[in-house]
């Protein structure tokens, strides 16, 4: 009988599955060419995209006067997720184990959100 996960790697396994619901949610043909990959390739590309979808999301959709400063905070969250390995934001979460699993820094996000600008 297996036992259910609990703590940490139960974290980790509800931020994976949220940004494969982000994928699938925004893109259902990419989505679906990601279920022809291997277990882990399809989980980074599904954590990628789905920090991609949020922060575009801020800039093409939220209207608010605080959308830059809503920006600022993502990516924020994203430098200390890669810092801690850690991030209440279930997206962010799953991107920073992808990120510093696969070697994804600085070089490749500063100018990301340098582009969302």
């Amino acid at each position: 009988m297996r036992t259910a996960p609990t703590g940490q790697v139960l974290y980790d396994t509800t931020a994976t599955r949220a940004s494969a619901v982000v994928l699938r949610a925004y893109s259902t043909s990419f989505g679906l060419g990601t279920r022809l990959l291997g277990g882990r390739a399809r989980r980074d590309i599904e954590a990628v995209y789905a920090l991609v979808r949020l922060a575009d999301e801020v800039v093409d959709t939220y209207r608010g006067p605080d959308a830059g400063a809503e920006l600022d905070e993502l990516e924020e969250q994203v430098a200390r997720a890669l810092r801690t390995g850690y991030s209440t934001n279930v997206v962010v979460h799953a991107f920073a184990r992808t990120a510093r699993r696969t070697g994804i820094g600085h070089a490749e996000i500063d100018p990301f959100f340098a582009s969302m600008r």
